[in-house]
């Protein structure tokens, strides 16, 4: 397990690590699935230092490159290791960090389990695996306990409601576990941000980005939309409800939130970057009498 060259096999377990990330945390709402990889990255670390306190260490002890690791972890320092890893799953919501930890936990015993009895014991490879077999179960388990904790909070609320949807697939997915009768409306998209989509804010320039912003709220990014065109599609919207109609639920994102408060309240709409608006929390808006 010393050869440093990466053989097929690594190269299709790197490739289909990352894959499997990237598919988790494309699921989660930014906030949660900052968290969540922030609470999968610490735990991912303990899991490892935990096997090393109860596995011994398979390699040859003269020719260990990090022969730290072929030392015991002291009780002290597996308490000292979960001080620091399991702390930040208390960024996510309970149910949804519970579940995931599992998830991870379970992972990471397979694995030593494997290691134990194909090569008596870890090495610094075997830790590596661990680490990032915990890391992937943590995310996968986050997108399916966010969806239900949020089922949870918001069931109530539609029933009984005219719900509608955002066409985007993670609302779409959400209205689905709440009902069977929705309207799908292109005007409740987030904001379409062009040929920035999908795209880090670092890697588009500062230039870019103080032009964007100072032209707002009609400025917009490269083929995307401005923002006094997403409030023209929200106020379309709001328009064609009727006060005296039963209950609308709507499944929408962030921007259309923003905006759609921005309206009813009278605000300017560059309000939208400083209202703050929690993942799957109920927002109730009254429209207009006349």
């Amino acid at each position: 397990m010393k050869d440093s060259r990466l053989g097929t096999f690594g190269v299709l377990a790197l490739g289909i690590g990352i894959a499997l990330k990237v598919f988790a945390l494309a699921a989660l709402a930014p906030v949660v699935a900052a968290a969540a990889l922030i609470a999968a990255h610490a735990g991912g670390r303990f899991a490892a230092i935990s096997v090393m306190a109860f596995l011994p260490y398979a390699g040859n002890m003269s020719t260990a490159k990090a022969k730290p690791l072929a030392t015991s972890v002291t009780g002290f320092g597996l308490a000292f290791a979960a001080c620091f890893g399991l702390p930040p799953v208390f960024l996510l919501p309970f149910a949804v960090g519970l579940t995931a930890c599992l998830a991870g936990f379970a992972a990471a015993l397979f694995m030593a389990w494997r290691a134990k009895r194909l090569l008596g014991g870890f090495t610094g490879d075997v830790l590596g695996a661990i680490e990032q077999s915990y890391e992937i179960a943590f995310l996968l388990e986050c997108e399916p306990q966010a969806l239900s904790e949020a089922v949870l909070k918001l069931g109530d609320l539609a029933k009984g409601s005219r719900v509608f949807v955002s066409p985007a697939k993670r609302a779409r997915d959400l209205a689905s576990r709440l009902t069977t009768r929705m309207i799908v409306d292109d005007r409740l998209q987030e904001l379409n941000f062009g040929d920035w989509e999908g795209r880090r804010w670092l890697d588009l320039g500062r230039d870019a980005i103080d032009a964007w912003h100072q032209g707002l709220p009609d400025s917009a990014p490269p083929n995307g939309e401005t923002l006094t065109a997403m409030a023209a599609r929200c106020a379309s919207w709001l328009n064609s409800l009727q006060p005296g109609e039963s209950p609308i639920f709507a499944v929408t994102h962030a921007g259309p939130i923003r905006l759609i408060k921005s309206i009813l309240n009278g605000e300017p709409l560059l309000t939208y970057f400083t209202n703050a608006i929690p993942f799957a929390e109920p927002i109730e808006l009254r429209l207009p009498d006349d």
